[in-house]
């Protein structure tokens, strides 16, 4: 699993003390998540400020894992807010991994030995991992470093299994755990009609499945049992992506599509990492739909349209014009010129 790296000179976990200008640090970064960061948690879902903007900063006065998470995800909001001050920029994005960092560690740890006391600060600090695992690579890409976005996803849906990991330890933890309990669940969420374009794209994306993988495959070129692998796991990573492309468009039920890679299954993360072309067609088109919600969110920020331009560099449509009209149109959905 991709990490990110610490900055020279910064701090050990057992270097987190509460003494001078770090303690100052700490300080202003907890102000800024119980006055701003929560909300750009919670997003628009009122009904969780509360827990976000007092439970969990108290919880986390317990488990400094949870602490570390908050201050990380505090650090890299002031940086996304910060303009014309690259200095100050590269300072808090500094801030934010080494907090980051030391979070990841301390829930790596904890995660051998999950228990009623400390399944919540868990399940906390995973989500905000989460996001700390789309945010992040904008900043670090930005200033130069290595790093690939197909990389960083393979990192955020190592984050999303352990995030379902702790909730599957716990009997019906979605109705006992007071941060999950008042949320719909995916499978209640509305289900509008698909707009007629975009029910257009998933069908020539299904055809090309079938084209390249199904019973009569003409151009794949692989195994039979490989083909028939990737099949069944691009139809249903297909199918999961078009049912979010209907159920997650308002404010209220966008977070839901940040779950589609872990929907999708384990046959499918394996085509992508051999850069089977269907499937990472598939994950850009995934990064549309994060494009076209990301609205208002500054950890979504650009999320998708990095996605997009990465992969399409991926996809040889050299010699398959229908893979050629799926990649020019994700890259047109975002704002990007089309390849040559």
């Amino acid at each position: 699993m991709r990490g990110f790296a610490t900055p020279p000179g910064s701090i050990s976990e057992n270097d987190l003390g509460w003494s001078g200008s770090r303690r100052m640090l700490e300080l202003e970064l907890l102000h800024q998540w119980t006055t701003i960061t929560y909300k750009s948690y919670c997003g628009t879902i009122v009904s969780e400020y509360y827990n976000w903007q007092v439970i969990i900063p108290r919880l986390a006065l317990q488990h400094d894992y949870l602490l570390h998470g908050m201050l990380a995800m505090s650090a890299l909001e002031i940086a996304a807010f910060t303009l014309d001050d690259e200095a100050r920029v590269d300072e808090y994005v500094n801030v934010a991994l080494e907090y980051h960092n030391t979070a990841s560690s301390g829930l790596r740890r904890e995660l051998s030995n999950v228990t009623p006391s400390n399944r919540q600060a868990l399940f906390a600090l995973s989500s905000i991992l989460l996001i700390l695992g789309l945010a992040l690579p904008r900043f670090v890409l930005q200033r130069g470093e290595e790093g690939n976005m197909l990389d960083y996803i393979m990192t955020y849906l190592a984050l999303l299994k352990g995030h379902r990991t702790i909730a599957d330890m716990e009997a019906n933890f979605r109705n006992k755990e007071p941060l999950v309990c008042n949320l719909s669940s995916y499978d209640d969420l509305p289900s509008p009609e698909l707009q007629s374009e975009v029910h257009e794209v998933f069908q020539r994306l299904s055809a090309l499945n079938e084209e390249m993988h199904g019973a009569v495959r003409s151009n794949s070129g692989l195994p039979e049992l490989q083909a028939m692998s990737n099949h069944a796991a691009c139809r249903r990573a297909i199918f999961y992506l078009e049912e979010d492309f209907a159920n997650c468009r308002d404010d209220n039920t966008r977070s839901y599509c940040l779950g589609w890679p872990l929907r999708a299954g384990d046959d499918f993360v394996a085509a992508l990492m051999a850069r089977e072309p269907v499937a990472l067609l598939t994950m850009m088109v995934w990064g549309v739909l994060l494009e076209q919600v990301r609205h208002g969110i500054w950890w979504a920020e650009g999320i998708g349209l990095r996605l997009v331009e990465d992969l399409s560099e991926l996809i040889d449509t050299s010699e398959d014009d229908k893979l050629k009209v799926g990649v020019e149109w994700t890259r047109a959905q975002v704002g990007l010129d089309l390849m040559i």
